[in-house]
This record gives C-alpha cells, sequence and structure tokens, in this order.
C-alpha cells in the first residue's frame, strides 16, 4: 500500500478509483436505456479474459454473458472454493512444483493465467448460483460509481474555495440519479417505479459529508480546507505535510465507496456493516508496522444475519426471487430461520466463506482503492504516522523536487542501453522515493526492493517465464559491506573522526574527558563548534571516491564466515545471522572464533554455516564501481542514471561517505589531528570539534565556512553552532545562548564539566502517539509491559548511566527523563487495550519500575561493561523512587484514567523507605530541568 505511483490513462491524466486490471474495471455492468428493457449486460475492457469470450460463446442472450462474467468474479471473490491459489491454503498445497521456489508474492489482482491454466474447471456450486445475483448487481453499482467526483468530496485541497458539494449534487443527483431510476423501472417493467436505495445510498453518503469538517483524529489540526474541485493551485505549500488528506477523510472516502459499490445483502444487517466500516477506520488509522488480523475484524460479526451463506433449502431460492441484479433490497430473516440448528460443518463452511469475503473487500478492494487514490507514506518528523496525499496533489509535490535532482544529480540514459547493461551484471535498477518533511521532501532511493526477474532469463527450457523474486541490490552488497567494514576496524584512522554509532561516541568522549581530567586542565574554558554539510549524500565527487577506496581495499582475496546465534528472549528463542569478513591469510577457525564469542554473549548458541564465501579484491572494487558510477533510477517510464553522489538507500552510503570525508579530514583538516587537546568527531555529515585551543576551534571554522570544491563539501551555515563570539567574513556563527548544554546528535554535552545528557527538545510539539506501535495479539497486557521494558533500554546507555563519566546528578536526571518518556508511552498504548483494569495496570506500572533498576544493575554486571569501564553508583530505592514520581507526574494529566494507580503512586511517595533520599532526588524532579517534556503531547 505504501508508496504507491498513480495510474495514467491514454491522454496522460490521472485515474482514480480501482485500478485498471481490477476484475471490476474489467468486467463492468451496464444498465440497459429506456428504450430497449432488456436485462443489463456486461461491458468488458479490451483486454477481456478469453476464458470468458469462450464461455458466452456466440448467445444471443444477455443473461449468458452476465452469469459467465459473475462467475469469473466470484473465482476472485472465492478463490479457495474454486481450487485457486490464496491465502488460506496456499500455493505449496495446491501446487507442489511451487514450493521448489521462492515465486514472488501474490497480489490476487490478476488470476487469467491461473484460471486458464485450472484443467478441470470446477461446476458451479448451488452455494455460488445463490450469489451470482449480488455480485451482477456489485458490477452494476461500481459502473455508476463516480470515484473521482467523490475523492474531491471527501478529500478536498486545502485553501481552495470552489464548492464541490454544490457540484457533486449537481452531477450526481442532476444526471446519474434519474437514469439510474430510468433503468431500474425499464428492468422491472414499472416506468413509474422509482430506485428509493440508490436515493438512501446518496442521503448517507451526504450524511457523511456533512461531518467532513469534523476533525476526530486528535491528531494535527486540519486548516480551512474549503471546499475544493479541479483544478489544483500552481503554488504548493513549503510544507508538503500540511496537504495531507486527514484520516477522517479518507476513512470517509472509503466507507462512502463501500457504501456505494458493495451491496447491502452482503453485510447481511446493519450492524455488520457497521463493524466492518469501524475496521476500516481503523485499519486507515493504522501507523506503520502495525497490523489487523481477519480475526479481529469478524469479532461481533453476526454470521447469520448473511443470507447468502445460507443452504439451499433456506435462503437460496428466496435470494433468486426476491434480490433482483438492479436493486439493493435487504432480504429480512424470520425469527425461525435465525433460531435454527446448524451442523459444526455448516456452521465452518459459513465461517470460511465469510473470511473469505471479507478477505477480499479488505487485500483486493480497500487496498487497491488506497493506492490507486492516494500516496501513502510516512514522514520524518512524525516517525510511524502514516500520511495520505492525493495522488494528483503529490505529483504536484513532487514534480519539482525530481525535475531538479535529475537535472543536478543524474543522466537521462535510454531504455534499450539500460536494459543490455543490466543484463550482463547482478545489480539491477531501484526507484525513488520522496519523503516529506516540514520544509520539503528528501529523496530516497529503495534499494532494499526485491528484483522482480522471470524464470526464462535463466531457465531455457521454460517456454511461459514467470516472475520470481531475485536479491535486493543491498543484499548482493552485503559481502562488500562486511569486507569495508572489517577494513574500517583494522584501519580505523581512514575514516578520521567518524563515529558510527553510540558505542564509538561515547568510547572517543570518554577518552577525551579522562585526557582533559587527567592533565589538571579541567578548569581550563572549552571552545564547542559544530557545522553540518549541505547534501551530503549528494555532493560527493564519484571519481575521488573511487581512487579513495583502491587504498581501502588492500588485500588480495577475503573469505565471509558465516554464522548463526541461537539466544532467549522475552520467552521466546531468538535468532540471528551473522557475516563477518577476513583475509584469507587471517581465517580463524570457527571453534576459535565461537570461543571468544562466548566470553561477550551469555546463554547463547553459536552454530557454524560451514560453507563460507571467497571475495577477491578486483571482484569487489568492480562491484562497488558499478554500484557507485552505475546506479540506474527508473523514474516514470524512463530511466536515469546517478552521476554525482550516493544513493541514500543504500547499506555502503555511510560507510562509503565516512571513508570520503576521512579523507577529506587528512588532506584539508590535519592541523586538527595534532591537537592533543581537541576532539573531532563526525556522524556522517555533523561535524563536532571541542578543544581547549580557541584559535584551532576558530581556524576550524574558518576552513569549513571557505569550503573545499575538491569535494564538494559546504556547510549549511543556518546549522552551525558555537558557544563563543566569532564572525567570519563580518557574519557571526550563531552562538549556543542562556544555556551550558552544547546539542549535538541527540545529546547534550555540557561546557563546562562534559556532563552527557539525552537531547528531548525533538519531542516539542509532537505526539508521542506517532512514534509507538500497538500489538494486537492475544495478550495485549503482557505485550504492553515488554514493550514498556524494552522502551526504557536505549536511554540506558553507558553514555548516560556511567557515574565515571557523569555526576550523580546527572546520572539520576538522565534516569527521571527517561522515565518520564516511558510513562507517555505508557499512556498512549494503554488506551489500546481492550479492557482498563485498573488493577492490571498498577502492577504494569510496578512491573516497569522494578525492570528499570534491573536493567542498570544489568548493564554494570554485563561482560561489556568491561570494555567500557562502566560504573553506576545508584541505588534501587532512588531509582525506585525517580520511576514512581515520573509517572505518577504524566498519568495525572489523564488522572479520570488512571485513579487506583495514582493512588498507589502517590503512597509509594510517600513511603518511609524512600525518607533518606527525598532532598536529593527533590532537586532532580524540579519542573524547570524538564521543560521540553511539558510541550510534548500524548
Amino acid at each position: 500500500m505504501f508508496y504507491a505511483r498513480p495510474n495514467y490513462n491514454m491522454a496522460g491524466e490521472i485515474l482514480f478509483g480501482l485500478p485498471k486490471i481490477h476484475v471490476l474495471n474489467r468486467y463492468r455492468g451496464t444498465s440497459p436505456t429506456p428504450r430497449s428493457p432488456q436485462p443489463p449486460s456486461v461491458t468488458p475492457s479490451p483486454d477481456i479474459d478469453p476464458i470468458i469470450l469462450s464461455a458466452a460463446g456466440s448467445a444471443a442472450s444477455g443473461d449468458t454473458n452476465r452469469d459467465a462474467t459473475a462467475e469469473h468474479i466470484l473465482k476472485y471473490i472465492f478463490p479457495r472454493h474454486f481450487g485457486l491459489e490464496n491465502m488460506f491454503v496456499g500455493a505449496a498445497a495446491l501446487s507442489p512444483e511451487a514450493s521448489s521456489r521462492f515465486v514472488r508474492p501474490k497480489e490476487f489482482l490478476l488470476r487469467t493465467q491461473e484460471i486458464q491454466a485450472s484443467k478441470n474447471p470446477i461446476k458451479i456450486h448451488w452455494r455460488m448460483r445463490a450469489i451470482k445475483p449480488l455480485v451482477q448487481r456489485m458490477q452494476m453499482l461500481h459502473s455508476r460509481c463516480q470515484y473521482k467526483n467523490l475523492l474531491m468530496f471527501y478529500c478536498p485541497v486545502k485553501g481552495c474555495n470552489n464548492t464541490v458539494e454544490n457540484n457533486w449534487r449537481i452531477t450526481r443527483s442532476d444526471t446519474e440519479v434519474d437514469g439510474m431510476q430510468q433503468a431500474d423501472a425499464s428492468w422491472n417493467g414499472d416506468q413509474n417505479r422509482t430506485n428509493s436505495n440508490d436515493a438512501e445510498i446518496l442521503m448517507e453518503v451526504e450524511n457523511i459529508a456533512n461531518k467532513q469538517h469534523v476533525e476526530t483524529d486528535g491528531r494535527v489540526p486540519e486548516a480551512d480546507q474549503g471546499n475544493a474541485l479541479e483544478p489544483l493551485d500552481d503554488e504548493i505549500s513549503p510544507n508538503p505535510i500540511a496537504l495531507f488528506s486527514s484520516y477522517h477523510q479518507v476513512s470517509s472516502f472509503v466507507q462512502a465507496i463501500l457504501k456505494l459499490v458493495i451491496p447491502r445483502d452482503f453485510w447481511g444487517s446493519d450492524s455488520n456493516r457497521k463493524l466492518t466500516f469501524n475496521a476500516v477506520d481503523r485499519f486507515v488509522r493504522m501507523r506503520k508496522f502495525e497490523t489487523i488480523s481477519l480475526h479481529e475484524i469478524l469479532q461481533g460479526f453476526k454470521v447469520n444475519d448473511c443470507l447468502w451463506l445460507r443452504p439451499r433449502d433456506v435462503s437460496y431460492t428466496d435470494i433468486h426471487s426476491r434480490v433482483q441484479p438492479d436493486t439493493d433490497a435487504t432480504v429480512k430473516l424470520t425469527p425461525t430461520s435465525r433460531k435454527a440448528h446448524v451442523r459444526p460443518e455448516e456452521a465452518q463452511k459459513r465461517r470460511e466463506m465469510l473470511m473469505e469475503f471479507i478477505y477480499w473487500l479488505f487485500d483486493s478492494f480497500v487496498v487497491p482503492l488506497i493506492k490507486t487514490n492516494f500516496y501513502v507514506t510516512e514522514s520524518s518528523p512524525h516517525r510511524n504516522r502514516i500520511f495520505y496525499f492525493r495522488h494528483d496533489l503529490w505529483v504536484k509535490i513532487s514534480k519539482p523536487v525530481l525535475d531538479r535532482l535529475m537535472a543536478d544529480n543524474f543522466q537521462e540514459v535510454a531504455s534499450e542501453e539500460v536494459s543490455s547493461i543490466l543484463s550482463q551484471r547482478k545489480l539491477g535498477h531501484s526507484y525513488i522515493r520522496l519523503l516529506p518533511k516540514e520544509t520539503g521532501v528528501r529523496p530516497i532511493i529503495n534499494l532494499r526492493r526485491k528484483t522482480i526477474m522471470n524464470t526464462s532469463k535463466f531457465n531455457n527450457k521454460s517456454s511461459t517465464p514467470s516472475p520470481w523474486v531475485g536479491s535486493s541490490i543491498n543484499m548482493i552488497l552485503q559481502n562488500s559491506f562486511h569486507i569495508l567494514t572489517f577494513e574500517k576496524s583494522e584501519h580505523p584512522e581512514a575514516l578520521g573522526g567518524s563515529v558510527l554509532g553510540m558505542n564509538e561516541i561515547y568510547q572517543r568522549f570518554k577518552t577525551f574527558k579522562q585526557h582533559i581530567y587527567n592533565t589538571s586542565k579541567a578548569n581550563e574554558p572549552l571552545y564547542f563548534a559544530k557545522v553540518d554539510i549541505t547534501h551530503c549524500f549528494d555532493s560527493i565527487d564519484q571519481a575521488k571516491l573511487l581512487d579513495i577506496l583502491q587504498s581501502v581495499v588492500e588485500n588480495d582475496e577475503y573469505l565471509l564466515q558465516r554464522y548463526a546465534i541461537m539466544f532467549p528472549s522475552s520467552g521466546k528463542i531468538r535468532k540471528a545471522y551473522i557475516r563477518k569478513a577476513h583475509p584469507t591469510t587471517k581465517f580463524r577457525e570457527f571453534p576459535e572464533l565461537a570461543h571468544e564469542l562466548a566470553q561477550l554473549l551469555r546463554q547463547t548458541v553459536f552454530v557454524d554455516h560451514v560453507v563460507y564465501i571467497y571475495e577477491d579484491r578486483k571482484a569487489v572494487l568492480e562491484l562497488l564501481d558499478e554500484h557507485i558510477r552505475m546506479n540506474f533510477v527508473k523514474v516514470g517510464e524512463q530511466y536515469y542514471k546517478q552521476v554525482i553522489g550516493l544513493p541514500q538507500g543504500s547499506c555502503l552510503s555511510m560507510l562509503l561517505c565516512n571513508y570520503f570525508y576521512g579523507d577529506l579530514e587528512k588532506t584539508k583538516l590535519s592541523f586538527v589531528a595534532s591537537d592533543t587537546n581537541g576532539m573531532l568527531l563526525r556522524f556522517v555529515d555533523d561535524f563536532l570539534y571541542v578543544s581547549l585551543s580557541k584559535d584551532l576551534v576558530t581556524r576550524f571554522l574558518k576552513a569549513m565556512y571557505k569550503g573545499h570544491p575538491s569535494y564538494g563539501c559546504f556547510i549549511n551555515k543556518d546549522k552551525s553552532l558555537v558557544n563563543f563570539d566569532i564572525a567570519i567574513d563580518g557574519i557571526g556563527v550563531p552562538r549556543l545562548e542562556k544555556s551550558l548544554d552544547f546539542p549535538w546528535c541527540g545529546l547534550l554535552l555540557h561546557t563546562k564539566t562534559l556532563d552527557v545528557k539525552a537531547d528531548y527538545s525533538r519531542y516539542r510539539g509532537a505526539y508521542v502517539n506517532d512514534a509507538i506501535t500497538t500489538e494486537n495479539s492475544r495478550h495485549p497486557g503482557e505485550a504492553l509491559v515488554h514493550k514498556m521494558m524494552q522502551m526504557l533500554k536505549p536511554k540506558c546507555h553507558p553514555i548516560y548511566i556511567n557515574t565515571a563519566l557523569n555526576s550523580i546528578f546527572t546520572v539520576l536526571r538522565n534516569i527521571y527523563q527517561n522515565f518520564l518518556l516511558c510513562a507517555m508511552k505508557f499512556h498512549c498504548h494503554a488506551r489500546s487495550l481492550p479492557h482498563q483494569d485498573q488493577k492490571f495496570l498498577t502492577g504494569a506500572v510496578f512491573d516497569i519500575l522494578n525492570f528499570g533498576y534491573t536493567l542498570l544493575r544489568n548493564r554494570v554486571v554485563s561482560p561489556m561493561s568491561k570494555s567500557f569501564q562502566l560504573e553506576c553508583n545508584v541505588k534501587e530505592l532512588e531509582v525506585l523512587w525517580l520511576g514512581a514520581h515520573a509517572f505518577f507526574i504524566v498519568l495525572l494529566k489523564k488522572q479520570t484514567s488512571y485513579p487506583i494507580v495514582l493512588r498507589t503512586l502517590e503512597k509509594t511517595l510517600l513511603d518511609k523507605r524512600f525518607n533518606p533520599f527525598r532532598k536529593k532526588l527533590a532537586a532532580v524532579v524540579d519542573r524547570r530541568l524538564s521543560k521540553d517534556f511539558e510541550d510534548i503531547l500524548f
């Protein structure tokens, strides 16, 4: 559903509605004209399946054609009944040879070849014959539905003033409804009859529309949206996130389509339809990585209300006699039929058919509907929250960015040339997607997408090529990644001040602080400066980078040692697959390697994969050259080659970037390496230079402000920051004001004591709810507690809790603020629980508090703590009191939801056990020290 590209017609206009290949678009029902009172026929598209043409033959009656297409659509909705591949049985059970290789996952939108390959067509069962009138009705309703008008009505462009409601009523009520009524009257032989059901559906749709401006998300407030129709304004807001369609709008649009297209008898009752629409609403509002199951959707669904699921002797003749293909009449069940005894086998069959229908509804109707009408994506500042942009609007947002990117960094290449090159190498092409930010969009090249290949390319015996999934570009580059990682560990000086994670930041910072204090220079002022490179990935010179790599990959041959580790985690056995590169001259037997790893990893099983891979230097460099100089990207139907910079989505991008700027440091900033009282850190493109020498920091700033054209390196002056007064070329560099905490890469570094704290300012004004994912499991309460425990871990890194690096006060403050954020996330998770059991929530809070101290203790006694020289002189009662206070302060803002929890926490805080620490901890929990948390929304 994510990152779908728009569909276009022959005139180059964006198509709305369902995809062109959708079965309802390929077999549309059409109403007869008033002069021809014949049953509605079906108008297939030019690419109609041959199987339907052969079924219809040259019959004069339209019934044969209508029945054949309805039966064909039934095979899409109920594939399990017809012995076709489906999600309930799977391909392996239906076709043993299908399990012999990894085939491309099915989307089930196009089954033409699979149906044609069926050697023994199954005779239509009486259950399917009973459903055919409903399918024919659905074809008719789909052909009448004005998808584009509904989309413009429910998801208008913000800031426009056209009246979509009037346009909708003119289009719908004055033309289509009259035509529908005339056709229905002709079909039933009564020219005076009007279709009350269509009018009722129209009223329901307009009733939903009247609630359009009532935003129920409780999230980002909507601006004055107006009632816009086409055309879109040429001027697009500089903040693309402000132009999204809200959850309420998208959900209302999808529900309106379902009301207009899906016949009511499929639901069986209004309560069933409402339950399904509630599931659609939850589906639209889900965050990234969240899932919804059929079991969850069908909770409370009354199967007995669905007349079409009942056996022959109860209702199927009733359906034929009482439900015409052109009407939407609901057949009422009698009390006797509702209470009739149903055999277990019959009940199971009904439930299977209902599950197939609901699965088809979501997988092959709702999801394609959203993909065809919206560009669905996450965003940088909002983490896991999903944004929906109308395709026509997203094209206007993305086109200027793509045009500029294609002009500056890419070169157009003929499709024939690309096809010839790709057929002779391992790496395929990739796609660009744009990630919206608050001030624009960021281009991301997707190299994790697996390549779709045909078996005929590798198997000449195959006459009909079938698609299968090949390796992604990032997977092919894995060996090169591990080889470069090995060279980095052997020659860290080649990367200069580069740090690749929190562990390396901690080691470098701890060493620097110990040096300052051991040389009796702790009282001297420290000078801080940070700069940020503009478009670091997009400005790298490819030829220079390849020259640098020639000296990096220095061994003639490498061996990729592969093994697996298995370890317990959260009551389950986890496994991970590891690769490590070594020169063949330094190869170690696996028992020796496992013995060394066992000193660091407890309760872990190591499994040797035995078969290792060899890579020679020439092949590695050729693959890197291919990846850097011949990176092909497909935009629409055109191919482009990247001529400047690196793809940001590559697994090698960060390493290659570090080698490139490491060389820059060596050639242009060599004076920094000679500074014995200074420290240069660089996380990708963010430089931090700390030194006792003001002259050297000034020289560093002047060198970076001047830029380095030979490396394509220029800084973003707006993101620079220093802690002293300095002007370069008469322009002052931004200075840290009213604080001693210097921000850099999510850390706050005290400019006098060098204490380290976490920077929570990025959460200001953000919804904590956007950063979490909820799990719909059999035991949601246990999942909640487990997630909260995992959320404590990142901020329990040694850089925050080491009392040998930070003061006791700073460590306690870090622990307290970690609990504050955890409490906010706890509330967001707790309100999603099906039952708000106060007793359980109270126990969950104290389980989390106890785990907080257990986590600190485990960090200290772990084998890794020796290499980190970790000390944490914090008492258990101090941790418990800080955690209890954090949860009390946060949950007090939602006090109506946690009465018992708050009373228990308050009682704990007043316990006499904490009297010896209360005065010291009162200073830690001072609200002035945690002002950032007052602006966090939860």
